[in-house]
């Protein structure tokens, strides 16, 4: 599964506009820090690579990827069911 972790995550300064530009005290709550914390990592567009990560599970390329995978998932899953029945008839 770490295999599976993105290999590239956009900037904050890309992230944010896609998730609506929530206020850092928005984004600190959800993450349990301080407002400070999240206006620093703003001022420096980056943060540490866990909340990256976590941001960019919420934006689009985030959930588009997490959609890619359940449909290859359910595709396999499906081409081993029909093998499996076609098997045992």
């Amino acid at each position: 599964m770490l295999t599976q972790l993105p290999t590239y995550v956009p900037p904050l300064s890309v992230m944010l506009p896609d998730l609506g530009n929530p206020p850092p005290a928005a984004i600190a709550r959800a993450l349990d820090v301080s407002p400070a914390t999240v206006r620093r990592w703003i001022a420096a567009d980056r943060a540490p690579r866990a909340v990256m990560l976590s941001l960019f599970w919420l934006t689009r390329w985030g959930r588009s990827e997490i959609d890619c995978r359940a449909v290859n998932d359910a595709r396999i899953q499906s081409g081993l069911a029909s093998s499996l029945r076609s098997e045992v008839a």
